[in-house]
Order: structure tokens, then C-alpha cells, then sequence
């Protein structure tokens, strides 16, 4: 028979008051550095570059770099997705491709909260490359009261044209 004897520690894994607290310390930097970037990833938006469409600014997120894909995106955030930025009106082209760094990418998406909130926008034609209009894309375009659908559309996310003349 094998003799086993075991040790007792204090609660706490018998560190010192003193030694425990840096790592206290360490784990609450920790936990707010990540709770702080799951917040930004959440409320967000980025673009990768823009480009004028007819005068109006259009921003652009690159979606599938193999295959050069991009959507058009806003500049802002998910609460402000304009604060800061000129927001496109009138009539706008979205083309089907952009050319960026000498790279040629296809316009495949029109993205979530693209144009949100953009009241002077009254027409919008899109490219027959386009596949998907993201959620809440053209919400709040209140002046909005025209836009060409290419056939090449198979997702509409919900409430894309919510809070328009369509």
C-alpha cells in the first residue's frame, strides 16, 4: 500500500494579502480593456477607403479581398453612422466597380446603416453586381422616393428601406 499524505492550504491558494493584490489589479485592467473592446466592436463601423460618386461621398469596406469584392458602408457609427461626415443627396449611382490603389473591386453589397439617416437622398440607383442590401441600409431616408433594383438581388435585410417615400 502506497502512503499519500496531503497538504492544507490557507483559503485563497495561501497567497499573501500583498502578493494577491497586483494580480487583483491586473484582472480588473484586464477585464475592462476587454469589456471595452467588445463594446467598439459592437457599435463600430469602419471603412477601408472612399470615393465621390457624382460629388456625393461614398465609403467603401472591402468584404473579400481574393475575390475583390467591397460594400458600401457609412462612416460613423452605429448610434451616429454620419456625425462628422457630409452625408450623399440628391440622386446617387452606386457604381459597380471601384477602382482603389490600382486594385478594381466589385460593388456586391450596399451594408447595414449605409445610408441611415441620409434625408436628402432622393434616388438611388444600384449595379447589377450587387447581391445583398444589408439591414436598416437606407433607414430614415425620408426623401427617398426612388431606387433601381437590379435583378441580381437575392438578400434584403429587414427594415432596409424603413422610414422612406418607397
Amino acid at each position: 500500500m502506497k502512503n499519500v499524505s496531503y497538504k492544507t492550504e490557507k483559503a485563497g491558494g495561501g497567497a499573501s494579502p500583498q502578493a494577491a493584490a497586483p494580480r487583483r489589479l491586473l484582472l480588473k485592467r484586464l477585464f475592462a480593456l476587454l469589456f471595452a473592446l467588445s463594446l467598439g466592436m459592437q457599435w463600430a463601423y469602419a471603412y477601408d477607403f472612399s470615393n465621390s460618386s457624382g460629388g456625393n461621398p461614398l465609403y467603401y469596406n472591402i468584404i473579400d479581398a481574393s475575390n475583390r469584392y467591397v460594400e458600401v458602408t457609412c462612416p460613423g457609427t452605429y448610434s451616429s453612422p454620419w456625425s462628422g461626415y457630409t452625408k450623399p443627396t440628391g440622386a446617387v449611382n452606386v457604381p459597380q466597380t471601384i477602382n482603389h490603389n490600382n486594385i478594381v473591386y466589385t460593388v456586391t453589397t450596399i451594408g447595414s446603416h449605409a445610408f441611415d439617416g441620409c434625408t436628402g437622398l432622393t434616388s438611388v440607383t444600384l449595379p447589377n453586381s450587387l447581391t445583398t442590401i444589408g439591414y436598416e441600409a437606407f433607414d430614415g431616408c425620408s426623401g427617398l422616393t426612388s431606387i433601381t433594383l437590379p435583378n441580381s438581388v437575392t438578400t434584403i435585410g429587414n427594415y432596409a428601406f424603413y422610414g422612406t417615400n418607397l
